[in-house]
């Protein structure tokens, strides 16, 4: 007998449809493992049957609990599934077991299933990671066991494959380990646990790696980071307050005394100077680079005052612009 041998027994009802099933409580389909005695009991009841555990993870969810440790993004997506069932013929799904009676049963509706759907795209994806500590706990009947990192954390892993023997033997060895696979996190981007591919002794490991794992960062949204420019904004809030006065080579001259973190501060300010700035050398291509030009203006033949130049390029005359902004910045 399993936990997992279900079987129905009766459909009933017209408006209602009651489904009665036959399932075995879980310390009749586990008694070896129940049987067993626990330093600090994680089991469910052993009354409980799966419904029960089912209700469990209901509740968790209604109640938005982000730090739940009840279910995965896998489960979550299974839910949200269930949107196509509840929002067509069937209004509600009521699920009732040892501890979720007939009259208080837990419950699947449309706000079931959209705090499903929310938690699961609050859920980080799973990453791939490598921890190092000590084996604290083995359950060989779950194949999983606890992992205590340098600073007392403990995380819970789970091995999906692999030889758990070899993880016995390296608990009994009291020795430190390695455990590499996927980082499973919560709604709150808290671990959940490791799914492990393999653990083996950690030689030549580093206590670098002796770390909770963490979810990657959100992808940067370049469209956010844009912003319209206008008269008192952007290139249009710094146009005019170049003195004028310098020549060309002054400025280059100047250029060339700038340490490397005074030039990246630079704020350019004439649109034309960079004609001037060594076009062809290293520091007229940096500033290229770092202002984001998407346009290189033609040399002029002549060479009149930055005023002149500054005069023309308000009024047009020039027929070249330009498009300068700072980084991550549009027109």
């Amino acid at each position: 007998m399993a936990a997992s041998d279900v079987r129905v027994v009766d459909v009933t009802g017209d408006d209602v449809t009651q489904v009665r099933f036959d399932v075995p409580c879980l310390g009749d389909a586990a008694r070896e493992l129940y049987a067993q005695e626990e330093l600090f009991p994680r089991r469910p009841r052993p009354e409980d049957t799966g419904f029960d555990l089912l209700g469990d993870v209901l509740s968790d969810v209604a109640a938005r609990n982000e730090n739940s440790d009840r279910f995965d993004q896998q489960l979550l997506r299974g839910l949200d599934s269930l949107r196509h069932v509840v929002d067509g013929q069937y209004e509600q799904i009521l699920v009732s077991g040892q501890r979720y009676l007939p009259e208080r049963p837990a419950l699947v509706d449309r706000d079931t299933i959209v705090a499903a759907a929310s938690l699961c795209a609050k859920t980080p994806p799973p990453v791939r990671t490598r921890v190092v500590g000590m084996l604290d706990t083995v359950r060989i009947s779950a194949q999983s066991f606890g992992l205590r990192l340098d600073d007392g954390q403990e995380i819970r892993g789970f091995l999906s494959g692999g030889d758990f023997d070899q993880v016995v033997q390296l608990f009994a060895a009291k020795r430190p380990v390695v455990v590499r696979g996927n980082a499973i996190f919560r709604p709150s981007g808290q671990l959940l646990l490791v799914d492990a591919d393999d653990v083996d002794a950690a030689a030549g490991e580093t206590s670098l790696w002796s770390r909770v794992p963490q979810p990657r960062g959100d992808a940067l949204e370049v469209g956010r980071l844009h912003r319209r420019q206008g008269p008192r904004s952007g290139l249009g809030a710094i146009i005019g307050r170049w003195p004028g006065d310098e020549s060309d080579e002054e400025v280059a001259k100047a250029l060339g005394r700038c340490h490397d973190h005074e030039r990246r501060q630079l704020v350019l300010l004439d649109t034309n100077v960079i004609v001037h700035l060594a076009r062809y050398d290293a520091t007229g291509q940096a500033i290229e680079e770092q202002y984001a030009l998407r346009t290189r203006p033609e040399r002029p033949c002549s060479r009149p005052s930055s005023k002149a130049r500054y005069s023309r390029w308000r009024a047009g005359g020039s027929g070249r612009q330009a498009d300068v902004g700072a980084p991550g910045q549009s027109r």
